[in-house]
């Protein structure tokens, strides 16, 4: 197997075991696994860069997360582009693990410090494609060529509340904004307090709704892990914010919002995972190309009446916005803040905070 290394540490053998028993063998950097691994979802993205923002994106809290791009770690893990105050995920699948530049952190070390493992050297292409046949699965990464077999009564469990980090404030401005963080990127802050006016406060949900919506305009709800089904004791916060204040929501958000008012979601045979989904926004029938990391999705059967389809992905034609027909509420469930390049989706947040500003009963 052709690889490289950034660390001067002899890797050992290491093997990635699905539950439908396929392994996929490599080679550890890292940490070195536990002895009895949890199992874990493995997932994958598509993306041909962004690994750091990937690894510390609290909506992969918990995931085995595989790389589709065969070079990992090239520029190493630069501070400006973590998204949470540490990595996320269970583990790290790569094909080729490539040396940083000397004045950067290398990404195994990165991993190493927060007790991530990394397996590397793995054929990612035919991991790829199995996933994309099979749909996700449970699997460990485990030290030596033989691996591990998944036991799902011992499986982590990502959760929003892990996920979510300490309140903060950001951006100056008239317009006040509260975050619900649900295990919210670091980007999904500096986007909202990048916006002219806009002065930002993130709240931990079980800050309950009466401190959300206190001297707020507005309430955003925050991508995060898990699905959204299992989350049934943040619905009715949900739903009261939603009446409360306008509200715009986004991933988990968005599909918390939907289920609040009536709708339900499903899971996604293998999740939309990386920076370049082609959506169509259907008011203005554009198509925006897109940054996304869920592996649920709100079900259009059976959506209420009042909730009305806004944007749809046009690669499986899922929901991917929605408007609620008489309260100021609406979501994405993509990512606006992930900006893979184009930066058009941003007009939906801004005509959200710009009819926020006029008072206008429908967002």
């Amino acid at each position: 197997m052709p690889m490289t290394s950034s660390t001067d540490d002899a890797p050992v053998a290491g093997c990635l075991t699905l539950a439908d028993g396929t392994r996929y063998r490599g080679h550890l950097y890292g940490a070195a696994p536990a002895p009895h691994p949890l199992a874990a979802e493995v997932v994958f993205t598509t993306a041909m860069g962004g690994y750091p923002e990937a690894i510390t994106d609290p909506s992969y809290q918990d995931q085995i997360l595989v790389l589709a791009y065969p070079q990992a770690g090239i520029y190493g893990v630069p501070a400006d582009e973590v998204q949470s105050r540490a990595p996320m995920i269970h583990a790290l699948v790569v094909r080729d693990l490539a040396p940083p530049p000397p004045d950067a952190e290398p990404l195994d070390h990165f991993l190493a410090r927060f007790g991530i493992p990394l397996l590397a050297g793995v054929d990612t292409r035919s991991l790829i494609r199995h996933l994309r046949t099979r749909g996700t699965v449970l699997g460990t990464v485990a030290a030596g060529w033989e691996g591990v077999a998944p036991d799902p009564g011992h499986s982590a469990h990502p959760d929003p509340l892990r996920a979510a980090g300490e309140p903060a404030r950001a951006g100056e401005g008239d317009l006040r904004v509260s975050v619900v963080d649900l295990g919210a990127k670091r980007a999904v802050i500096e986007m909202l307090a990048r916006q002219p006016g806009v002065r930002v406060r993130t709240f931990r949900p079980e800050a309950g709704v009466e401190a959300i919506v206190r001297d707020a305009d507005a309430v955003v709800l925050s991508n995060g892990p898990g699905d959204p089904a299992e989350m049934v004791d943040l619905v009715p916060l949900v739903r009261a914010l939603a009446e409360e204040r306008p509200t715009f929501g986004i991933c988990l958000g968005h599909q918390l919002l939907a289920t609040a008012f009536g709708a339900r979601t499903f899971k996604l045979p293998f999740g939309h995972r990386g920076v370049n989904h082609p959506v169509r926004h259907l008011t203005t029938g554009r198509t925006w190309i897109t940054s996304h990391n869920h592996g649920y999705a709100v079900a259009e059967d059976g959506l209420p009446a009042e909730l009305e389809v806004t944007a749809r992905d046009l690669t499986d034609g899922t929901v991917e916005g929605l408007r609620h027909r008489q309260l100021p509420v609406v979501s994405l469930q993509f990512h606006p803040e992930g900006a893979p390049g184009p930066r058009e989706a941003d007009a939906a947040l801004e005509a959200f905070l710009e009819q926020v500003r006029r008072g206008e009963g429908q967002a």
